[in-house]
């Protein structure tokens, strides 16, 4: 897997210095110029990417919500203190 890393790597530095070397020689910015610059983030973000399969079989355990049983449901809003809301002074 490092390989590939590496890989994706050097293809970023090609591609950045290919385009800086294209604005060099032509004195302007080209859209093949913009092209190799829009490629450089894709490649760099295989190279950064944290691709280990190591986890794949591991499954994390959730634990359920746990209800709290003095809430009413009477229908009324209710005090908004209670739940956690601030009350604007306005």
């Amino acid at each position: 897997m490092n390989a590939i890393r590496t890989i994706a790597l050097a293809v970023s530095a090609v591609l950045a210095s290919v385009s800086i070397s294209m604005i060099a020689i032509s004195g302007s910015i080209t859209a093949e110029v913009w092209a190799l610059l829009l490629l450089v983030p894709i490649t760099a973000g295989f190279a950064l990417t944290n691709g280990s399969s190591n986890n794949a079989g591991q499954v994390e355990i959730a634990e359920d919500w746990v209800e709290e049983p003095h809430e009413q449901n009477d229908g009324s809003v209710g005090d908004p203190t209670d739940a956690g809301f601030d009350i604007p002074i306005l």
